[in-house]
Protein backbone atom coordinates (compact mmCIF):
# COMPACT_ATOMS: atom_id res chain seq x y z
CA UNK A 1 0.00 0.00 0.00
CA UNK A 2 1.49 3.60 -0.52
CA UNK A 3 2.18 5.50 2.09
CA UNK A 4 1.68 9.26 2.05
CA UNK A 5 5.30 10.72 1.64
CA UNK A 6 3.81 14.34 2.53
CA UNK A 7 2.83 13.58 5.54
CA UNK A 8 5.44 11.32 6.79
CA UNK A 9 7.47 13.85 5.92
CA UNK A 10 5.90 16.57 8.04
CA UNK A 11 5.54 14.35 10.91
CA UNK A 12 8.95 11.65 10.88
CA UNK A 13 7.08 9.88 14.30
CA UNK A 14 4.82 8.64 11.62
CA UNK A 15 7.31 6.24 9.79
CA UNK A 16 9.55 5.94 12.59
CA UNK A 17 8.53 2.03 12.18
CA UNK A 18 7.65 1.52 8.92
CA UNK A 19 7.49 -2.41 8.70
CA UNK A 20 5.92 -2.56 11.57
CA UNK A 21 3.37 0.22 10.72
CA UNK A 22 2.89 -1.38 6.83
CA UNK A 23 2.50 -4.55 8.88
CA UNK A 24 -0.30 -3.24 11.01
CA UNK A 25 -2.47 -1.65 7.88
CA UNK A 26 -2.41 -4.94 5.81
CA UNK A 27 -3.36 -7.20 8.95
CA UNK A 28 -5.72 -4.99 11.07
CA UNK A 29 -6.92 -1.87 8.29
CA UNK A 30 -5.53 0.41 10.69
CA UNK A 31 -3.85 3.58 9.76
CA UNK A 32 -1.18 4.94 11.34
CA UNK A 33 -1.55 8.33 10.29
CA UNK A 34 -4.88 8.87 12.04
CA UNK A 35 -2.87 8.68 15.77
CA UNK A 36 0.44 10.11 14.86
CA UNK A 37 2.94 8.65 16.86
CA UNK A 38 0.57 5.96 18.24
CA UNK A 39 2.16 2.63 16.72
CA UNK A 40 6.04 4.41 17.38
CA UNK A 41 5.22 4.86 21.08
CA UNK A 42 3.59 1.16 21.19
CA UNK A 43 6.91 -0.85 19.88
CA UNK A 44 9.22 1.54 21.98
CA UNK A 45 7.22 0.47 25.09
CA UNK A 46 7.55 -3.49 24.13
CA UNK A 47 11.20 -2.68 23.25
CA UNK A 48 11.99 -1.93 26.29
CA UNK A 49 9.92 -4.09 28.48
CA UNK A 50 10.77 -7.19 26.26
CA UNK A 51 13.63 -9.35 25.44
CA UNK A 52 13.72 -8.44 22.29
CA UNK A 53 17.26 -7.63 20.57
CA UNK A 54 16.20 -5.54 17.91
CA UNK A 55 12.65 -4.39 15.49
CA UNK A 56 13.28 -7.10 13.02
CA UNK A 57 13.05 -9.99 15.58
CA UNK A 58 9.83 -7.89 16.91
CA UNK A 59 8.49 -8.34 13.40
CA UNK A 60 9.10 -11.77 12.70
CA UNK A 61 7.69 -12.67 16.56
CA UNK A 62 4.32 -10.49 15.28
CA UNK A 63 3.88 -12.39 12.02
CA UNK A 64 4.50 -15.67 13.36
CA UNK A 65 2.75 -15.78 17.08
CA UNK A 66 -0.57 -14.91 17.81
CA UNK A 67 -0.12 -14.85 21.38
CA UNK A 68 2.60 -11.90 20.82
CA UNK A 69 0.30 -10.44 17.99
CA UNK A 70 -2.47 -9.65 20.64
CA UNK A 71 0.08 -8.60 23.49
CA UNK A 72 1.59 -6.00 21.35
CA UNK A 73 -1.99 -4.90 20.37
CA UNK A 74 -2.68 -3.96 23.93
CA UNK A 75 0.03 -1.32 23.62
CA UNK A 76 -1.42 0.34 20.41
CA UNK A 77 -5.05 0.10 21.13
CA UNK A 78 -5.75 2.05 24.11
CA UNK A 79 -9.69 1.29 24.85
CA UNK A 80 -11.93 4.29 25.72
CA UNK A 81 -14.74 3.07 26.51
CA UNK A 82 -17.94 2.82 29.60
CA UNK A 83 -21.45 2.09 30.04
CA UNK A 84 -24.25 4.20 28.45
CA UNK A 85 -21.64 5.48 26.13
CA UNK A 86 -23.46 8.06 24.19
CA UNK A 87 -27.17 7.70 26.34
CA UNK A 88 -29.08 9.11 23.24
CA UNK A 89 -28.61 5.76 21.37
CA UNK A 90 -29.52 3.78 23.97
CA UNK A 91 -33.12 5.58 24.65
CA UNK A 92 -33.58 4.93 20.46
CA UNK A 93 -32.46 1.19 20.55
CA UNK A 94 -35.38 0.75 23.59
CA UNK A 95 -37.98 2.97 21.65
CA UNK A 96 -36.88 0.64 18.85
CA UNK A 97 -37.05 -2.24 19.87
CA UNK A 98 -40.30 -2.51 21.97
CA UNK A 99 -41.62 -1.58 18.26
CA UNK A 100 -40.27 -4.16 16.85
CA UNK A 101 -40.44 -6.88 19.04
CA UNK A 102 -43.97 -7.08 18.49
CA UNK A 103 -43.95 -8.54 15.19
CA UNK A 104 -40.79 -10.39 15.75
CA UNK A 105 -39.81 -13.36 17.92
CA UNK A 106 -36.43 -12.34 18.42
CA UNK A 107 -34.22 -9.57 18.11
CA UNK A 108 -30.23 -10.09 16.92
CA UNK A 109 -27.72 -7.56 17.71
CA UNK A 110 -23.97 -7.06 17.23
CA UNK A 111 -20.98 -4.97 19.28
CA UNK A 112 -17.97 -4.91 16.87
CA UNK A 113 -15.36 -4.18 18.30
CA UNK A 114 -16.40 -4.56 22.09
CA UNK A 115 -13.34 -3.91 23.71
CA UNK A 116 -13.58 -4.92 27.46
CA UNK A 117 -17.79 -5.36 27.27
CA UNK A 118 -19.48 -1.94 28.05
CA UNK A 119 -21.47 -1.55 25.11
CA UNK A 120 -22.91 -5.32 24.74
CA UNK A 121 -23.42 -5.47 28.42
CA UNK A 122 -25.08 -1.98 27.85
CA UNK A 123 -27.38 -3.35 25.12
CA UNK A 124 -28.12 -6.00 27.44
CA UNK A 125 -29.61 -3.68 29.95
CA UNK A 126 -31.44 -1.44 27.94
CA UNK A 127 -33.52 -4.02 26.22
CA UNK A 128 -34.25 -5.38 29.24
CA UNK A 129 -35.20 -1.90 30.57
CA UNK A 130 -37.57 -1.09 27.34
CA UNK A 131 -39.36 -4.69 28.38
CA UNK A 132 -38.43 -7.39 26.31
CA UNK A 133 -37.69 -11.02 27.88
CA UNK A 134 -34.45 -12.71 27.68
CA UNK A 135 -34.84 -15.15 25.16
CA UNK A 136 -36.43 -12.33 22.73
CA UNK A 137 -33.04 -11.32 22.31
CA UNK A 138 -29.32 -12.50 21.29
CA UNK A 139 -25.95 -10.43 21.66
CA UNK A 140 -22.91 -11.56 19.96
CA UNK A 141 -20.17 -9.20 20.31
CA UNK A 142 -16.74 -9.92 18.74
CA UNK A 143 -13.18 -7.98 19.40
CA UNK A 144 -9.71 -8.86 18.00
CA UNK A 145 -8.20 -8.20 20.92
CA UNK A 146 -8.05 -11.02 23.30
CA UNK A 147 -7.07 -9.77 26.00
CA UNK A 148 -9.79 -7.46 25.93
CA UNK A 149 -12.52 -10.34 25.40
CA UNK A 150 -11.21 -12.02 28.69
CA UNK A 151 -11.96 -8.95 30.63
CA UNK A 152 -15.35 -8.83 29.19
CA UNK A 153 -15.82 -12.51 30.23
CA UNK A 154 -15.37 -11.91 33.63
CA UNK A 155 -17.76 -8.81 33.49
CA UNK A 156 -15.74 -7.06 36.33
CA UNK A 157 -15.33 -3.07 36.46
CA UNK A 158 -13.79 0.16 38.24
CA UNK A 159 -15.43 3.64 38.82
CA UNK A 160 -13.95 4.46 35.41
CA UNK A 161 -16.16 2.19 33.23
CA UNK A 162 -19.25 4.22 35.10
CA UNK A 163 -19.56 7.94 33.71
CA UNK A 164 -21.93 10.18 33.87
CA UNK A 165 -24.87 11.47 36.72
CA UNK A 166 -27.49 8.49 36.19
CA UNK A 167 -26.26 5.12 37.17
CA UNK A 168 -29.59 3.70 37.97
CA UNK A 169 -28.29 0.35 36.56
CA UNK A 170 -24.97 0.21 38.64
CA UNK A 171 -27.07 -0.32 41.61
CA UNK A 172 -29.38 -3.05 39.48
CA UNK A 173 -26.84 -5.34 37.74
CA UNK A 174 -23.33 -4.91 39.38
CA UNK A 175 -22.48 -5.97 42.91
CA UNK A 176 -19.76 -3.80 44.93
CA UNK A 177 -16.63 -5.50 45.90
CA UNK A 178 -13.53 -4.21 47.08
CA UNK A 179 -13.88 -0.94 44.91
CA UNK A 180 -14.80 -2.85 41.71
CA UNK A 181 -18.16 -4.04 40.75
CA UNK A 182 -18.83 -7.41 39.45
CA UNK A 183 -21.94 -7.38 36.98
CA UNK A 184 -24.72 -9.69 37.23
CA UNK A 185 -24.43 -12.84 35.76
CA UNK A 186 -27.69 -12.42 33.79
CA UNK A 187 -26.38 -9.88 32.41
CA UNK A 188 -22.67 -11.53 31.30
CA UNK A 189 -24.68 -14.77 29.91
CA UNK A 190 -26.53 -12.58 27.70
CA UNK A 191 -23.79 -11.97 25.78
CA UNK A 192 -21.92 -14.18 23.39
CA UNK A 193 -18.49 -13.04 22.70
CA UNK A 194 -16.20 -14.31 19.65
CA UNK A 195 -12.61 -13.07 18.58
CA UNK A 196 -12.50 -11.33 15.32
CA UNK A 197 -10.23 -9.28 13.74
CA UNK A 198 -12.84 -7.63 11.10
CA UNK A 199 -10.22 -7.75 8.35
CA UNK A 200 -10.74 -11.67 8.22
CA UNK A 201 -13.86 -13.13 7.29
CA UNK A 202 -16.38 -13.81 10.10
CA UNK A 203 -16.46 -16.04 12.37
CA UNK A 204 -19.16 -18.87 10.95
CA UNK A 205 -21.19 -17.89 14.30
CA UNK A 206 -21.50 -14.43 13.02
CA UNK A 207 -22.46 -15.16 9.25
CA UNK A 208 -25.78 -14.08 9.84
CA UNK A 209 -28.10 -11.08 9.23
CA UNK A 210 -28.62 -8.62 12.20
CA UNK A 211 -31.12 -6.29 13.20
CA UNK A 212 -28.68 -4.15 14.88
CA UNK A 213 -24.87 -3.36 14.24
CA UNK A 214 -23.30 -1.42 17.16
CA UNK A 215 -19.71 -0.59 15.46
CA UNK A 216 -18.54 2.66 17.00
CA UNK A 217 -15.14 4.64 17.09
CA UNK A 218 -13.32 2.05 14.69
CA UNK A 219 -13.94 3.33 10.97
CA UNK A 220 -11.97 6.36 12.08
CA UNK A 221 -8.81 4.16 13.07
CA UNK A 222 -8.82 2.59 9.41
CA UNK A 223 -7.32 3.84 5.94
CA UNK A 224 -9.43 4.46 3.15
CA UNK A 225 -9.49 0.81 1.90
CA UNK A 226 -10.15 -0.31 5.50
CA UNK A 227 -13.02 1.38 5.61
CA UNK A 228 -14.42 0.73 2.24
CA UNK A 229 -14.14 -2.99 3.01
CA UNK A 230 -15.92 -2.65 6.75
CA UNK A 231 -19.30 -0.60 4.52
CA UNK A 232 -19.29 -3.05 2.55
CA UNK A 233 -19.46 -5.99 5.29
CA UNK A 234 -21.70 -4.02 7.91
CA UNK A 235 -24.14 -3.83 4.75
CA UNK A 236 -23.79 -7.60 4.15
CA UNK A 237 -24.66 -8.47 7.90
CA UNK A 238 -27.64 -6.21 8.64
CA UNK A 239 -30.93 -6.88 7.72
CA UNK A 240 -32.26 -4.85 5.23
CA UNK A 241 -34.71 -2.70 8.04
CA UNK A 242 -31.57 -2.71 10.08
CA UNK A 243 -30.05 -0.09 12.19
CA UNK A 244 -25.99 0.51 12.41
CA UNK A 245 -25.07 2.51 15.75
CA UNK A 246 -21.70 4.28 14.93
CA UNK A 247 -19.57 6.98 16.92
CA UNK A 248 -20.36 10.70 16.51
CA UNK A 249 -17.06 11.20 14.23
CA UNK A 250 -18.51 8.62 11.96
CA UNK A 251 -22.15 9.69 10.93
CA UNK A 252 -22.70 11.59 7.58
CA UNK A 253 -20.19 11.33 5.08
CA UNK A 254 -18.22 8.81 6.53
CA UNK A 255 -20.62 5.98 5.90
CA UNK A 256 -22.03 7.31 2.38
CA UNK A 257 -23.31 6.35 0.12
CA UNK A 258 -23.87 2.68 1.52
CA UNK A 259 -25.75 3.94 4.73
CA UNK A 260 -28.05 7.72 5.85
CA UNK A 261 -28.21 8.93 8.95
CA UNK A 262 -31.87 9.00 10.80
CA UNK A 263 -32.78 11.20 13.05
CA UNK A 264 -32.08 12.64 16.39
CA UNK A 265 -28.50 13.69 15.35
CA UNK A 266 -27.36 12.50 19.01
CA UNK A 267 -28.38 8.95 18.31
CA UNK A 268 -25.39 7.89 15.52
CA UNK A 269 -27.78 5.49 13.86
CA UNK A 270 -28.17 4.88 10.25
CA UNK A 271 -29.90 2.63 8.04
CA UNK A 272 -28.94 1.57 4.49
CA UNK A 273 -30.14 3.27 2.05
Amino acid sequence: MNRDSTLSTQNPALNSYPAIEEFLRESTGINPDATPGMISRAVERVLADQNYNDVEELLLNLKASKKHFDSFLQHVLIPETWFFRYPDAYHYLKRWARQQIVSRKQLRMLSVPCSTGEEPFSIAMALLDAGLYRQQFTIDAADISLNALKKAEAGIYTGNSFRGSDLFYREKYFQERDAVFQLSQEIRSSVNFFAWNVQEPPPHALKKNYDVVFCRNLFIYFHAAAQKKMKTLLKDLLNADGLLFTGHAESGLLLAPVFRSLPPARAFVQCKK
